[in-house]
């Protein structure tokens, strides 16, 4: 298995095939609940000038995508409009005495592991390798889960993330946004 940048178009298709197998409407409930889901669908255009600024990390085994995390940072954040709630609720927080609006910070956009490959430890592994690529960069990984993705929240707590505040968005779903220290 290797953990790596994005590093063409192929690869890029590649995450868009495995996210559309993973988001909420290709799944069961059940399996949405046990296995987590992503929320965004992207457009590869978009992708590929999120590529362009900073590089995806994907997870690839004899050429096949095992997995993929997505990355942006804040100048992307009315690029997504479903994110810019949460961007709008990072502004206000601080994390580890850092005023977050102020600090370079990088967003986890999403992470996919594909089913044959799950069970493997890729989370952390794809979480890791996005830490040893861009730590250098950015104090600290930022992402928000939904209430409705436990399995996802579980993993990003093992993973090291905090959860450092709710908010909902008006449903009855609650956020969490979770921050990973790189310091």
């Amino acid at each position: 298995m290797r953990i790596k940048q994005v590093e063409n178009t192929i690869e890029l298709q590649q995450i868009l095939e495995l996210q559309k197998k993973n988001l909420p409407t290709a799944l069961s409930e059940s399996e949405a609940g046990a296995a987590g889901f992503v929320t965004v669908s992207h457009e590869l255009e978009l992708l590929k000038e999120m590529n362009d600024h900073l590089p995806s990390i994907i997870a690839v085994e004899n050429g096949n995508l095992a997995g993929y995390t997505l990355s942006m940072c804040k100048s992307f954040r009315n690029k997504i409009p479903i994110l810019i709630p949460m961007f709008d609720e990072i502004d206000k927080l601080n994390f580890r005495n850092k005023k977050l609006s102020e600090t370079e910070y990088l967003v986890g956009g999403q992470i996919c592991v594909a089913k044959a490959y799950r069970g493997r430890g890729l989370f952390y592994k794809l979480y890791n390798g996005t830490r040893d690529f861009y730590k250098d960069d950015y104090a600290f990984l930022i992402t928000e889960v939904t209430s409705k993705n436990p399995g996802s929240m579980t993993a990003h707590l093992k993973c090291g993330f905090e959860a450092i505040h709710d908010y909902s968005m008006g449903g009855p779903d609650t956020w969490t946004i979770l921050a990973w220290d790189w310091t």
